[in-house]
């Protein structure tokens, strides 16, 4: 049996996401807060990214979710996979880091109607970055969430 293949090389352009981040903000103008927790998985082929909101008044039944992401060498790009507790899922792709901005994007229905998602990453500096989702429904994208996050030491 043969060896399997090493991880593809632009997986290393993930390593920034690797560890745990406090990140505060809003979903749909409302106080959130969410723990970020990441880590290479299934031999380094893999980032598996954990977030959980906790709950607030204002959003008893908070969103959480994994998020794993890869590099398609066929297709030349990230691929992503996301699940949540809400049912949802969506498979998204990435060119990649664009200067401080990395943006995944893809399908995934918004209230039983077919929509596009698009998760926005920008790298503020080596400890902090911006969390952005939007949603485009019936053509308009609206600001779903909008959090600072900061690496845990």
């Amino acid at each position: 049996m043969n060896a399997p293949p090493p991880p593809a090389a632009q997986i290393g352009q993930l390593a920034y996401f690797i560890g745990t981040f406090d990140c505060e903000g809003t979903a749909l103008q409302v106080p959130v807060r969410r723990k970020l927790t990441s880590k290479m998985d299934l031999d380094g082929h893999w980032l598996f990214m954990r977030i959980d909101e906790a709950p607030s008044t204002d959003r008893p039944h908070p969103v959480c979710g994994n998020w794993q992401m890869t590099f398609d060498r066929a297709k030349d790009c990230f691929v992503s996979v996301w699940t949540d507790t809400l049912g949802r899922w969506a498979v998204q792709t990435s060119p990649g880091w664009e200067d401080d901005r990395m943006t995944f994007t893809g399908d995934i229905p918004v209230d039983g109607k077919p929509g596009t998602v698009r998760d926005i990453l920008v790298r503020r500096s080596a400890d902090e970055m911006l969390f952005l989702v939007e949603f485009r429904v019936d053509g308009a994208w609206t600001r779903y969430l909008d959090t600072t996050c900061k690496r845990l030491k």
